[in-house]
């Protein structure tokens, strides 16, 4: 019973997919659908980041043959600018989620190092409820917009004039899915928090 105490006190601490907390299924059917769902969120931000990276590949290939052409054989590419631009917003928003959930964003936690198991855990609760606010309001916004510029049929003065709910769609998709990491994270979070010496 000592050692299992123990564990539990010192368990890792909940970072998204890393540490997900555990859900007893068999006496609740509706953990039990929470945790299929997470599983599907899990391979939605798998996939979202796995399209993040081809887009990564996929700028840095253009931009290269962008250098080729403009200063080796005097041909640039017109649109390679403006097509590396629109995949540095779609890797942001697809992979943003996917590295909330591995606790991978940058953070400044000397005052938080600094406090007690208990008041940390609060100070991470208080975070990540914030962070789950600020995406709520991007994905409304988001949505808002590009729903206005779907019915306007407007598109974007240049080379290659894209529809601009096409760019904008992502911004409330990726809003989403870091909105739902946020909340699985002030689950994981709030239960540190109660649990917390």
């Amino acid at each position: 019973v000592e050692v299992s105490r123990r564990q539990t006190r010192f368990a890792p601490i909940y970072r998204g997919n890393r540490h997900p907390p555990t859900f007893n299924c068999r006496r609740d059917p509706a953990m039990k659908l929470i945790r299929k769902c997470m599983d599907l969120f899990d391979r939605i931000n798998n996939f979202a980041v796995f399209l993040a990276g081809i887009l990564v590949v996929l700028a840095m290939s253009i931009t290269c043959a962008e250098i080729l052409m403009r200063y080796v054989l005097s041909r640039p590419i017109l649109w390679a600018t403006e097509v590396t631009e629109y995949s540095l917003l779609f890797i942001t928003f697809l992979a943003s989620a996917w590295l909330l959930g591995k606790d991978g964003h940058v953070r400044m936690d000397l005052l938080v190092n600094a406090l007690n198991p208990k008041a940390r855990s609060f100070a991470e609760l208080l975070a990540s409820i914030m962070g789950a606010i600020c995406s709520l309001a991007f994905f409304c916004y988001g949505a808002k917009v590009t729903w206005a510029n779907f019915q306007q049929h407007a598109v974007i003065p240049s080379n290659l004039e894209p529809p601009f709910y096409l760019i904008l769609a992502i911004i409330p998709i990726g809003s989403f899915l870091l909105l739902i990491q946020f909340l699985r994270r002030a689950y994981g979070d709030f239960e540190r928090w109660k649990s917390a010496p």
